[in-house]
């Protein structure tokens, strides 16, 4: 087994990572990261993200506080 890429993370990583639409999803206490899974590279972060999202037809739901997003 060969390892394809690897980023740097917060050492207070908290939550498994969620694999969907060829995209990494990896929220920690602060933000959501979203990195491309061919390659590693970081597509886009949201802030205050406090839980794993569920990602559904492309769209990233994500829980913000008392609040719930539909990210596109």
């Amino acid at each position: 087994m060969s390892e394809r890429w690897r980023v740097e993370v917060p050492q207070t990583t908290y939550y498994e990572p969620l694999v969907a639409d060829r995209r990494v999803y990896l929220p920690n206490p602060t933000e959501l990261r979203v990195y491309d899974a061919a390659d590693g590279s970081e597509l886009w972060t949201k802030v205050n993200v406090d839980t794993t999202p569920l990602v559904r037809g492309g769209i990233v739901y994500a829980g913000v506080g008392n609040r719930l997003l539909a990210l596109e």
